[in-house]
């Protein structure tokens, strides 16, 4: 098939939801469609609002966007859908949205609609034994101890006898050991 269904939820109250659906070709000579349609359906597969027919049909070569409001007979309840179906001769293409509520990436990204907690506000009280105790015995981690990297050495080798011997210490082959000691001379070179 050389159809893609998009949709994307406008918005939804407590009875209703307004979606965005938008066929998209992908075949450069168009896709003929027969027809689509949308529904709102509960968790359970059963429909809360009458289906609606859109009228798409023919032979469909860029991109068309509507927007659809699906009114429920009662409350959109938790785990609601809403299914898009476009049929293009004997096959079918479907598209499915969840329409709980959500926090959009515009407003995750900018923290819109969370709201400012006043530090004056907030106490913060040091954990009682019990409590850390609690912690300990599903965070394990806690009481590992902490490790501190130990200070990076300045390497210093005055003759070449001292590089061959930190090569041979360092386990290097005699490629590295040959690009250490060239290092070690540039620095040499930098220096005043």
């Amino acid at each position: 098939m050389h159809l893609d269904i998009e949709l994307c939820l406008q918005s939804r109250q407590p009875d209703r939801v307004v979606v965005r659906l938008k066929l998209v070709p992908q075949a450069d000579e168009g896709v003929q469609v027969d027809g689509a349609a949308v529904d709102l359906l509960s968790r359970e597969g059963d429909a809360l609002c009458p289906r609606v027919l859109l009228p798409f049909a023919g032979l469909l070569r860029a991109p068309i966007t509507t927007t659809v409001e699906l009114r429920g007979r009662t409350s959109v309840e938790d785990g609601a859908q809403v299914v898009a179906v476009a049929w293009c001769g004997t096959e079918q293409v479907q598209s499915s949205l969840p329409t709980d509520p959500f926090v959009d990436l515009r407003e995750h990204l900018r923290a819109g609609g969370v709201p400012s907690i006043d530090p004056a506000e907030v106490f913060l009280q040091p954990l009682e034994p019990d409590e850390l105790e609690l912690l300990r015995a599903r965070l394990p981690w806690i009481d590992e101890p902490l490790f501190k990297a130990d200070a990076v050495g300045v390497i210093e080798a005055e003759d070449p006898g001292e590089i061959d011997e930190l090569a041979r210490d360092l386990g290097l082959d005699d490629e590295s050991a040959e690009w250490l000691k060239e290092l070690l001379d540039e620095d040499d070179d930098l220096l005043p």
